[in-house]
């Protein structure tokens, strides 16, 4: 049999091959038991569950809060529409994006703006629907109902509204 030199690449494949060989075939270089496989599956299944409590919760959770700071630039753009119009009303969607006060999207945002009033809403990946209208600022997750702050014959864009089709494109 030919001899393979210790310090050559060969040399150490064939001590690590050996050494591999050894480990396994001896009783006392590997040890696996019972125990040790169950506490190998038990941590799987707690980082499997941590993967899919992540997926079930927080993946909804960030795309509500997407929707609510979807409507965040609504207002903001709003306000910047309203500043620059001349009389001073607040634009639709299209007129938003017309001026340049928001950027066009394909997101599911309706806007209804009557002059110095508007309404809009957003609906999330999720598939929860978001209202803001222009008396506050707070984004809400009911559709602003008819009261005095929202003025005389304002309506707010309705949950079927909203889905058919983005006021930003």
């Amino acid at each position: 049999m030919k001899s393979i030199k210790s310090g050559t690449l060969a040399g150490r494949f064939a001590h690590a091959r050996l050494s591999a060989k050894s480990v396994l075939s001896n009783k006392d270089g590997l040890e696996v038991s019972i125990p040790n496989i169950i506490v190998a599956i038990v941590v799987s299944l707690v980082v499997i569950g941590a993967v899919v409590a992540g997926i079930v919760f927080v993946v909804p959770f960030a795309q509500d809060s997407t929707a609510r700071s979807d409507l965040q630039t609504v207002q903001s753009a709003e306000q910047v529409y309203y500043a620059q119009a001349a009389p001073p009303t607040y634009g639709s969607g299209a007129e938003l994006v017309a001026k340049g006060s928001i950027l066009k999207s394909d997101k599911k945002i309706k806007i209804v703006a009557q002059g110095d009033l508007y309404c809009a809403g957003v609906l999330s990946a999720a598939g929860h629907y978001y209202w803001v209208f222009s008396k506050t600022t707070t984004v809400q997750d009911t559709l602003p109902t008819a009261n005095p702050d929202t003025g005389a014959g304002m309506t707010c864009p309705t949950e079927p509204q909203i889905a058919a089709s983005s006021d930003l494109k």
